[in-house]
């Protein structure tokens, strides 16, 4: 008895002892394999002639990134060293950035056969087979799909232009509630003030949550966001969006081979709270869809008024989306349209409080001509220009080696435009740092490559129309009511984050008085 006993515990701790061995020697050789083919990788953009900082073995030039809470900065000093046209490596993936006109145009342009794919994602979920990251042959029939919908949704007296107007509304009541509590309260002081009344805002944090309630009321349908200062939504999804080139994706890029457990860890554990949410009100909104259209279908029911969500969903239904499909373009509508919306707001009402005599003869223009006034549209691209919100986004995946004028790009390569270095190029932009609305007035050429906020040539932004309503509806909304007073910061510096975001370095502050 006792020697069985001694004997099963020998063959447990053999069978331990042999699969840690067996674990070991597995990651010791993948290791190996991994660092050999990757620092032949990484030779590959030297041995085309294109310059750039020597990378790590274990991650390429991401350490840099990772390190520099200014990328966009960093990137303008590697043009200074390298030129126009300079390499980094993203892990294995070898990205060039260029900032030449005429290989942009060339690239993005001409050679769109050799370019029709984008950057290949480092972990698969529903968001890597929306519309942003499909191969082209998939991407292809879904924005012919989607296409009408987006266009049918930015039509003035649409439903989604009344949701819009709704929203804006609510932001509004905030700033009133506001407004009538601080004259409430100077009227109770001993001394009551006469100057007009003013409140502060948080404006960073309030355009937030109407970017999101905005965003979430067309895509996903989360009705207990409310537009205010401070809406915890916005923080979860804060938290989130800052983890986005963090942790687990990180592990996916230095040992690609460990992607299936990192793809497990990203969706149950770094994710986990923020996405299950999104996801799991996806999935009840699809499947309360399904049975909306299959009641009509049977005669039982009318359909309601659609927003893009239920137009993603009566795409399912016909076969033509998946699931997966359904619920990554809601998430692509929800992190590429809430960020980047509440950020160029906060940019642009940050510009206007500090130069009022732009803030005056726009809300002139304003009151003549509502949203449709050229001049709102000036300040708007002015302010993209001068702080995009993305700097690094639009890319093209070279699928075979080509030749342009003297530049080869070999096979594989990511070619990336970088709006920062292009938007700031004093040969594109006379004084690229004064903000001057006039570089877009009517009449004024300017090269498509020199000015690409919404991304270049067919893979263009599909819901572009759609962002400049909804800024231009805030805006004129907003300014037609309020005087805008800049408090914090003097200057507007921003950092960068998730690799290719920006977002102002400090809370901005503003003062509002009625008009």
């Amino acid at each position: 008895m006792i020697l069985n006993l001694i004997l099963d515990y020998v063959a447990d701790k053999l069978f331990v002892y042999q699969f840690v061995s067996t674990l070991t020697t597995y990651l010791a050789l993948r290791l190996f394999w991994l660092f050999r083919v990757r620092r032949r990788r990484h030779q590959l953009l030297a041995l085309y002639g294109i310059p750039g900082p020597k990378p790590r073995l274990l991650d390429g030039s991401l350490h840099m990134y990772r390190e520099s809470k200014t990328a966009h900065l960093m990137e303008v000093e590697l043009q200074k060293k390298y030129g126009k046209v300079f390499g980094i490596y993203i892990g294995d993936e070898a990205n060039v950035i260029i900032t030449d006109l005429e290989l942009l145009r060339k690239i993005f342009f001409e050679y769109t056969t050799s370019f029709k794919e984008r950057a290949t994602v480092f972990m698969e979920s529903p968001l890597s087979k929306s519309i942003l990251f499909a191969t082209h042959n998939r991407w292809k029939p879904m924005r012919k799909i989607m296409s009408p919908p987006f266009s049918t949704f930015t039509m003035r007296g649409q439903a989604s232009t009344n949701f819009i107007e709704d929203v804006v509304k609510l932001m509004l009541d905030y700033i009133e509630d506001k407004m009538r509590t601080q004259e409430k309260t100077r009227a109770e002081a001993t001394s009551p003030s006469t100057s007009p009344t003013r409140i502060t805002l948080d404006i960073h944090s309030l355009m937030q949550a109407t970017a999101l309630r905005l965003i979430t009321g067309l895509a996903i349908d989360l009705p207990d966001v409310q537009v205010r200062e401070n809406e915890p939504y916005v923080e979860s999804l804060d938290s989130f969006l800052s983890q986005a080139d963090g942790g687990v994706v990180i592990l996916a890029i230095r040992f690609p081979f460990l992607k299936p457990i990192v793809e497990f860890l990203a969706t149950h554990i770094e994710h986990g709270k923020t996405m299950s949410s999104i996801r799991r009100q996806l999935n009840k909104k699809i499947d309360e869809g399904m049975r909306e259209l299959n009641g009509c279908k049977n005669g039982k029911s009318q359909p309601k008024t659609p927003q893009l969500i239920d137009t993603f969903i009566k795409l399912h239904h016909e076969g033509k989306l998946s699931r997966d499909e359904v619920i990554g373009n809601a998430e692509a509508l929800l992190f590429a349209g809430y960020d980047t919306t509440s950020t160029t707001l906060v940019y642009i009402f940050w510009v206007l409080g500090k130069y009022p005599e732009i803030q005056e003869r726009l809300r002139g223009e304003l009151m003549a001509h509502g949203v449709e006034s050229k001049y709102l549209m000036q300040v708007i691209n002015e302010v993209m220009r001068l702080y995009p919100t993305v700097i690094r986004f639009t890319t093209r995946l070279a699928t075979e080696n080509v030749t342009i004028d003297d530049l080869t790009l070999p096979k594989g390569v990511k070619v990336a435009y970088n709006a920062w270095l292009m938007f700031r190029d004093p040969e594109l932009w006379p004084e690229p740092e004064k903000f001057d609305p006039e570089r877009f007035r009517e009449g004024v050429q300017i090269h498509p490559c020199a000015f690409a906020p919404f991304g270049l040539s067919e893979r263009k932004c599909l819901g572009y129309s759609l962002a400049q309503l909804e800024l231009k509806t805030v805006v004129c909304d907003l300014v037609c009511r309020y005087r805008i007073f800049t408090k914090a910061p003097d200057v507007l510096s921003l950092v960068s984050y998730a690799t290719v975001l920006t977002k102002p370095s400090e809370k901005i502050i503003v003062e509002l008085e009625r008009i």
